[in-house]
């Protein structure tokens, strides 16, 4: 308890109470205030990134990165056992429901990611031999895939998790199909993109790192980096679908609310595609499986489990996106 008060002499607050949240996160009251005291995950090499963030969310008045108190000596941040400590006001997070949950994160980076998207030049020759090296290993991975399902299927008793695998395989080759068409879709408009958008990226945006009240804050900006919207969406995505109780049909059915804040190309539509299709983390299950490299069968299974889920969800993505990209003859039809 001295280490928390001698931290919050350094910002100048008095401490009447202060309550252990968990091992990184302390509420702290002066009498008249409450306050949240991190114990953050930053190295001294980070620094400097994180700082943008702030300095970036007070230039753009970004309102939902939720603020950060100064110290007396006026820095975001104060060190303390090792460890680098912030300070911002403690918010009690209204209860909602998770279809409001996601409406409120979907506009709230939507505008963060529209507010800071700035449009920088770009080499198309460069991006697209990376591209095509991808292409070429979801080839790979492809093969391996059939490979691994005959193998499975050829022995005696089967194993839980080669079922597992056989019993998925119809859905793997439509990923593969859907992602396939989506990087021909992305490698064809890259010839003709010079330039290319980034904006600023929570890096790890989940619902526990999102406070409702009054207006949404969106906090823990540790692996804040500056890069395409599409990266901090699909990570955003995969994360919350992977449970069998996550709302992964809202996550499609509210997209719109998020494109109304920040328009998605059609270039970008098809790379958001690819990163959610990504078939990699499934494959290496599977490795890991054939090379005895897991703790138990059980939580291995898990996992498998919870990257399908991920993967199920993408081809429905993946199908919103392509009637986004080139609306049927009959959508257009309505529209005129």
């Amino acid at each position: 308890m001295k280490m928390i008060e001698t931290i919050l002499n350094q910002y100048g607050v008095y401490t009447k109470e202060v309550k252990t949240v968990t091992d990184r996160l302390y509420q702290v009251s002066d009498g008249n205030a409450v306050y949240a005291l991190k114990k953050s995950s930053l190295s001294n090499s980070e620094i400097d990134n994180w700082k943008r963030v702030y300095d970036q969310a007070y230039s753009s008045h970004l309102i939902d990165v939720l603020p950060l108190y100064l110290t007396k000596d006026r820095e975001l941040y104060t060190y303390g056992d090792q460890s680098i400590w912030y300070l911002t006001p403690w918010v009690d997070s209204q209860q909602v429901t998770k279809q409001q949950a996601i409406e409120n994160i979907y506009r709230s980076i939507g505008n963060i990611h529209a507010i800071t998207k700035q449009s920088l030049s770009m080499d198309p020759k460069h991006s697209a031999q990376q591209f095509k090296q991808y292409h070429s290993y979801c080839l790979e991975m492809h093969s391996m895939l059939i490979g691994y399902v005959e193998k499975f299927e050829s022995e005696p008793y089967m194993s839980p998790f080669g079922l597992q695998v056989c019993t998925h395989y119809r859905d793997l080759e439509f990923v593969f199909y859907e992602l396939i068409n989506h990087l021909t879709g992305f490698m064809e408009l890259l010839e003709e993109q010079t330039r290319w958008s980034f904006s600023l990226c929570h890096g790890q945006l989940q619902f526990s790192h999102v406070l409702h009240h009054q207006h949404t804050s969106i906090i823990n900006w540790e692996n804040a980096f500056f890069g395409n919207a599409c990266i901090d969406l699909s990570r955003f995505i995969k994360e919350e679908c992977k449970y069998h109780d996550q709302p992964g049909e809202a996550l499609i059915d509210l997209f719109d609310i998020y494109t109304k804040e920040n328009n998605l190309s059609k270039i970008e539509l098809r790379l958001l595609a690819i990163y959610l299709l990504d078939p990699t983390d499934y494959i290496n299950l599977i490795k890991q499986y054939d090379s005895g490299d897991f703790s138990t069968t059980i939580d291995h299974m898990k996992e498998l489990v919870h990257t399908y889920r991920q993967l199920l969800l993408a081809i429905k993505f993946s199908q919103k996106f392509n009637d986004m990209i080139e609306p049927s003859f009959l959508d257009e039809s309505l529209e005129s």
